[in-house]
């Protein structure tokens, strides 16, 4: 019972004077009512925002005894993701070290532990949280024992005060993260049978924050990998394009690949895969030509083929369909289980050693059977094979396996060719691309006044699509590389001919291929850098006497001819 006489307890149901929490309203003199006997009343949310402990066994607060009370038991709380912050390697957190200041703050206060504590609603005793802790109204997040501790961090700007937040440890991107990116975004099975993609140096499992994009592997990339904390380099052009007897010093391919292993720098290659992407690495100069009807020069051709022709009793039809689709059977474009079936008879006699799982032995069996086809990859025959035999209830299953035409891949493949708005003179066509491409130097073979409208291109060395070029009707052939005699025989059948570098008509590819990498990472959640790199790896410069470059005539000219003569 509470003694009305005493100065320190108010009437039953008014909260002590010195009850932490209430104290500023008490020097106002307004009552705080509290539950007339301990574990009445009082918000979960209120006990919940304070820190639990007991009082000391048979500990008197004027004349109110406070029973002994059992420590209240933490409940778990699932870490979520979103949260932000780390784990607290000696499982500590934040919460509870300001628990333990809070404590000795109050025992500094109160040391006689005179101060009555309020009591919550399950009836054990609360403590007053301190200053910091009552206006965050922080809560200390609780996890499963044996679990890791996290760490309470500073509230982002964009959270109501006081919601504390916890991130999970991230794992860094690995290089065969990268590597199944790039084959996302450039399949490796579209690059061309003599070509070398795909890591040529590093190990997969190597972490990867930094990633240069570049178009050649250079000892100046290499070194401006080192500058800027690259991991991995992707180069177009293929590091190591023929195989190695040994790895030395001695060869270029030999030191920049020690080089790079020594760095700790891993090199992934991506070069046909990307010239015949769309937009591929022909792109760029397409556009700045304005071509229109653009179509590839040399188109891939789609991965063969094979359709399978089966007769299934019509009862096991959709079963043997199912297993067929599951091994990769059915698939044309976007569409899955794709097939067509047409309703027979089909006719059998069973030896007597047979064990025929419909009809009789020794008798001629007529069943309805459903002709089922179905079209699937050359390299997944053997597994659809296999899934038929498995799902089809005969001890004989009878089956075809037709080879299908190959055909052109969508808008994939080597170069590119398409018709001008309108017929233009050479020289006007030079002017732009020497304009608009990053090339010191272009070579125009043909009259420079010919009006041409269909042209042909392709980044970068094209000259072994020459034949393809003309067979198209190409007038005009732009690349790069263009060696004598292949220049003249082109002339020789009316083709004009443009060398704009190699360098200057791919090194414009680069952005279009960064925006797509970009993209992709971000869809699959990687985070490491991608840094284009700002090194020009064209080797040739263009070069002119000086005698030239003043306007004079070189010496041994036909101007000279005659001069000093007596």
């Amino acid at each position: 019972m509470v003694d009305r006489g005493n100065p320190g307890a108010g009437q039953a149901g008014v909260r002590p004077a010195g009850t932490p929490g209430s104290r500023a309203r008490h020097r106002r003199g307004i009552p705080q009512r509290v539950p007339a006997r301990p574990g009445w009343g009082g918000s979960s949310a209120t006990s919940a925002r304070y820190s639990a402990r007991t009082s000391q066994p048979g500990r008197t607060v004027g004349r109110v005894a406070f029973p002994e009370l059992p420590r209240p038991r933490c409940r778990p709380r699932p870490l979520t993701e979103g949260w932000s912050g780390a784990v607290a390697p000696q499982g500590r957190n934040a919460g509870a070290e300001q628990h333990e200041q809070h404590e000795q703050h109050e025992q500094r206060d109160d040391p006689g532990g005179r101060r009555p504590r309020p009591v919550g609603r399950d009836g054990h005793l609360a403590a007053a949280p301190s200053r910091p802790a009552r206006r965050a109204r922080l809560v200390a997040p609780l996890v499963a024992p044996g679990s890791p501790v996290p760490v309470l961090t500073s509230p982002p700007r964009d959270r109501r005060p006081g919601c504390h937040s916890i991130r999970p440890v991230r794992e860094p991107d690995r290089v065969s993260d990268w590597v199944a990116l790039v084959d996302a975004c450039y399949p490796v099975a579209d690059a061309e049978e003599w070509d070398a993609v795909g890591l040529h140096v590093g190990d997969p499992g190597d972490p990867v924050g930094t990633v240069l994009l570049c178009l050649d592997v250079t000892p100046e990339t290499l070194a401006e990998a080192e500058r800027s904390g690259a991991e991995l380099v992707l180069a177009h052009h293929p590091l190591l394009f023929r195989p190695l007897s040994r790895l030395t010093p001695d060869t270029a391919a030999g030191a920049l690949a020690l080089r790079a292993a020594r760095s700790r720098i891993a090199v992934l290659v991506a070069h046909t895969n990307v010239d015949v992407a769309e937009p591929g690495t022909t792109d760029p100069v397409v556009d700045l030509l304005g071509l229109r009807d653009v179509r590839p020069l040399a188109p891939t051709p789609a991965a063969a083929r094979v359709k399978l022709v089966t007769f299934v009793p019509s009862e096991h039809t959709a079963a043997v369909l199912t297993a067929l689709a599951g091994a990769g059977a059915g698939v044309i474009g976007e569409y899955d289980h794709c097939s067509f079936r047409v309703a027979g008879t089909g006719t059998f006699r069973p030896s007597a050693a047979a064990r025929p799982a419909l009809g009789r032995r020794g008798e001629l069996n007529e069943v309805a059977e459903d002709r089922l086809e179905l079209v699937l990859p050359a390299e997944a025959t053997r597994p659809v094979v296999e899934a038929l035999l498995d799902a089809h209830p005969y001890e004989e299953v009878a089956y075809d396996l037709v080879p299908l035409a190959p055909e052109a891949a969508g808008g994939k493949g080597l170069g590119r060719v398409g018709d001008l708005a309108r017929p233009q003179p050479l020289r006007g066509l030079a002017a732009r691309l020497a304009e608009g491409l990053p090339s010191r130097f272009l070579r125009l073979a043909g009259d420079p006044d010919r009006v041409v409208r269909r042209v042909a291109a392709c980044g970068g060395a094209g000259e072994s699509l020459l034949d393809a070029a003309r067979d198209a009707g190409a007038e005009l052939y732009v690349t790069g590389d263009l060696r004598h005699h292949a220049t003249l025989d082109a002339l020789a059948t009316g083709m004009a001919m443009i060398d704009a570098g190699h360098y200057a008509t791919e090194a414009p590819a680069l952005p279009a291929v960064e925006r797509r990498l970009r993209m992709e990472a971000g869809r699959r959640g990687l985070r490491a850098r991608l840094l284009p790199s700002a090194e020009r790896t064209e080797p040739w410069s263009d070069w002119a006497a000086p005698a030239v470059l003043e306007g004079e005539p070189p010496a041994g000219s036909a101007d000279d001819e005659g001069k000093g003569a007596p």
